[in-house]
């Protein structure tokens, strides 16, 4: 009966107990408005209808369907006026506490803790030790070292350290503790949202202890990335409308996608839309001691006997100004070694080693700095390098205006040199006289300006050159182009050396001058550009200069810093001479600078540059005096910068080979990404080829070759592309080139590796800062896994919650209302009829 009458009133009368009830109305008009005008508007049309109506019916009868027609009229302006029940209560809510647990690939990292307290704290919160025990086996602490982070989770997770609230009852694990006051959810995350709570209820617990298991499931880390600002998104978003007092964290608090866990918490928690988060770190929280080697760069190829340069970038934490060795191995075997001072506080420095290989082959290389016993991580101490070491000479082409002591000093060495094939050309010389250079090659007869022939040439020296006199006026704007192209399209080298006469200021406004790294001065009468000094200078070193290979003229660092320190009794002779030019190019890097004299922006004059020009390089030298090195000296330090100068030159071309061209876009992808290759391909006179396809070569790690084909690009000359798709872990080669045997030389190669996805590697360190960032902004806690028996003590949320709760019930629309109208007009129309009114 009474689920009828709240049918009818359409009110559930249960809610209305204990509940504070009021009627509002939505549409009623003042009370003055009601009494002076609505019902007696009412009473007298109905009064006024059935007044009017047929005197058949008796004056008492028209009278009760006056009231009647009364009573509807009064009923629907009960409905317009649309009358609302409001309700308004108390509400007990229990509160929910959201547990989340990394399961991500960074979790599967072990960490090593340095620290003895915590070693023993965290070996009781794991159970590797008895919570009575004060010190740790030998044993137990190799227990320890083997625990991944994920183990460390699953043994804390399933350690009961607490009493149970009901005597009798099993010791407790934390999360069973929190469940006693909290409605508990539980998920595990990375790269997506898994809820887990069944796993962690007592009915779960129980079945996993009749079976003999840990009493809380072992998780796994297999997620690729963590998205910890994403996952705290989706689980609130998920508990919307319910009470949420408190988010636990457990994670190393690396966050390698999505959006930033810090700003979000902050965001979040400034609108009030976020309960504490209490992050509980997992992984060692003490501020870090690491070193690692960032990168090491190198070339891909190097001619055999010849200095290879190994540029290493370094940063450390925790080891500021000690000192350690940096190494250079082939296998087990240490080929150089240099003890270095590191600057700490994670800031990355540079330092290089050189080294020359014998033997032609490929080579890998590792540069490593041994782990000190303090470091958190040991893998990052060392890099790897692949490097294809070829036996062939140096062609180089030495050009000079006139026999200057330079030139004659340079062309002696370099024709002694045995790594190098020379051909020298004099300008200055008379027809008869026979060009010089290396033994069995055959003298020039005139300056190269045929393409094939000077683009068999690795570097071109280029001294004090009239380019009028060179070659006949028809060929010398032919000849200016093939030797740009020579290096923006070859990979070769020029060197400027110069001169008192025309190199470099009669190549202003030619296609020379866009070879070299400096901007010449404007021409005009009283420009000065040629300085000579009545006493010496001495090159200063820029910090570029410090560092490159150019510039190192002794194997010895202090030997070599010594060298170039004026005020030093092995400094070099000074010079007297050198060439103003108005500055460096954007790109250029000045390795040698004059120690006083000063441009009109202020800046040092550049007196040895060098750039990087399309595939190739090219040197500017501001004076043509180093050959006064060789005071006493000889040709130990003056040739060591002019033969460190042309290998260096010669890099582009040896890289890029001579007619033939190959790299990739990346040196190191992710297994299964797409490898995108790229390639140059010209004929035996350098024009390029045009067919649809060109065959290369890739070989495998495990030593598998493929011919693939390589595609032209549309609209373009002997440029191919193909993407090529990695399915092995490991260095790869790729070749273009001749496969005839004795013509191997003259492919060209690159390499490229293939590792496993790392993202989640690739900052091994737990993230304690950004875990402290989340609780701060949240007004939470941060605790390292080690202090997990203080958790649910710190977590002291309210596990109730009394709400005000409010609703309204629209009284005008109850079935009660619409039945009550149905009847009301139903017995006036009966009453009608029997009153003969119809």
């Amino acid at each position: 009966m009474s689920n009828w009458v709240d049918w009818l009133i359409g009110v559930d009368r249960g809610s209305i107990e204990g509940a504070d009830w009021t009627i509002e109305w939505r549409n009623l008009p003042p009370t003055w408005g009601i009494v002076l005008l609505v019902v007696p508007a009412i009473w007298i049309f109905a009064a006024f209808v059935y007044r009017r109506e047929n005197k058949t019916a008796t004056s008492r009868s028209r009278w009760l369907l006056a009231y009647l027609r009364m009573a509807l009229l009064l009923l629907l302006f009960f409905v317009l006026a649309e009358p609302v029940l409001h309700l308004e209560w108390q509400n007990v809510k229990e509160s929910y506490v959201v547990c989340l647990l990394d399961d991500s690939k960074s979790m599967t990292l072990i960490d090593k803790m340095n620290d003895a307290e915590s070693r023993k704290k965290l070996a009781r919160v794991t159970e590797v030790a008895k919570p009575d025990e004060e010190v740790l086996s030998a044993d137990q602490e190799r227990e320890l070292a083997k625990l991944r982070r994920i183990d460390l989770l699953n043994r804390a997770l399933a350690n009961r350290m607490f009493e149970p609230k009901e005597q009798g009852k099993d010791r407790e694990t934390a999360m069973e503790k929190l469940a006693e006051r909290y409605n508990l959810r539980v998920y595990s995350f990375s790269d997506h949202l898994s809820e887990i709570s069944g796993d962690f209820t007592r009915e779960a617990a129980a079945k996993r202890k009749a079976a003999n298991e840990p009493p809380a499931p072992n998780l796994d880390a297999t997620g690729e990335s963590t998205a910890i600002g994403e996952e705290l998104a989706q689980v609130m978003n998920d508990l919307n409308g319910q009470t949420v007092a408190a988010i636990v964290l457990f994670t190393d608090g690396r966050n390698t996608s999505g959006q930033d866990p810090v700003s979000w918490t902050q965001r979040q928690a400034e609108h009030g839309g976020l309960p504490p988060v209490y992050a509980v770190g997992v992984g060692n929280p003490a501020d870090p001691r690491n070193l690692e080697i960032t990168s090491l760069q190198a070339p891909d190829v190097a001619l055999a006997k010849d200095w290879v340069n190994f540029e290493i970038r370094l940063k450390s934490h925790g080891f500021e100004g000690q000192n350690v060795e940096l190494l250079l191995q082939d296998k087990d075997q240490i080929l150089e070694k240099k003890t270095i001072t590191l600057v700490g506080g994670d800031t990355e420095q540079t330092d290089s080693l050189r080294h020359g290989f014998d033997k032609p082959g490929d080579v890998e290389v590792k540069v490593l700095i041994p782990p000190d016993p303090g470091e958190i991580l040991e893998t990052d101490n060392t890099r790897v390098h692949h490097i294809k070491i070829v036996d062939e000479k140096i062609k180089v082409l030495f050009v000079d205006g006139y026999p200057r002591w330079e030139y004659r000093y340079l062309k002696n060495a370099l024709i002694r040199d045995k790594s190098m094939i020379v051909s020298c050309y004099l300008q200055s010389a008379d027809d008869d006289f026979p060009q010089e250079g290396s033994p069995g090659t055959q003298p020039l007869l005139a300056f190269p300006t045929d393409r094939k022939e000077l683009f068999d040439y690795d570097v071109i020296l280029f001294g004090d050159v009239d380019m009028n006199e060179l070659v006949n006026p028809d060929k010398k704007q032919g000849t200016e182009q093939n030797l740009s192209d020579f290096v923006e399209e070859i990979g070769g080298g020029i060197a400027f050396m110069a001169g008192f006469r025309d190199d470099p200021k009669s190549y202003r406004n030619t296609a020379l001058a866009k070879l070299l790294p400096v901007v010449l001065e404007d021409s005009g009468e009283g420009v000065g550009m040629e300085v000579a000094q009545t006493e010496s200078f001495y090159p200063r070193l820029t910090e570029e200069g410090k560092r490159s290979p150019l510039m190192k003229l002794d194997k010895d660092d202090q030997v070599n810093q010594n060298l170039w320190e004026a005020n030093s009794p092995d400094a070099l002779p000074g010079l007297f001479w050198f060439f103003q030019v108005k500055r460096p190019k954007p790109g250029a890097q000045v390795l040698a600078e004059h120690p006083t004299a000063k441009n009109t922006q202020g800046k040092a004059y550049p007196l040895v540059a060098t750039q990087p020009f399309g595939r190739g390089r090219t040197l500017f030298v501001a004076t043509d005096e180093t050959w006064r090195w060789r005071f006493i000296r000889g040709d130990r330090y003056f040739y060591a910068f002019w033969g460190e100068a042309i290998r260096f030159l010669r890099g582009g071309k040896l890289l890029g080979g001579k007619r033939y061209d190959v790299k990739t876009d990346k040196a190191i992808y992710t297994l299964a990404e797409r490898v995108k290759i790229e390639a140059t391909i010209r004929d035996e006179q350098y024009n390029p080829v045009t067919d649809e396809k060109y065959p290369a070569t890739i070989e495998s790690p495990t030593g598998v070759k493929t011919e693939i084909d390589l595609d032209l690009v549309k609209d373009s000359k002997g440029k191919y592309q193909k993407v090529y798709l990695a399915t092995e872990v490991g260095v790869y080669q790729i070749w273009v080139g001749p496969d005839v045997i004795g013509e191997e030389k003259e492919r060209a190669y690159a390499t490229f590796e293939v590792k496993m996805p790392t993202r989640e590697f690739e900052d091994p360190l737990m993230d304690r800062k950004s875990l402290e960032g989340i609780a701060a902004a949240s007004h939470g806690t941060f605790l390292p896994l080690y202090d997990l028996d203080q958790l649910p003590e710190k977590v002291n949320q309210p596990s109730e919650v009394m709400k005000r709760e409010s609703k309204e019930k629209d009284l005008w629309n109850s079935p009660g209302i619409f039945l009550l109208f149905a009847l009301l007009i139903t017995l006036e129309w009966v009453l009608r009829k029997k009153f003969r009114l119809l």
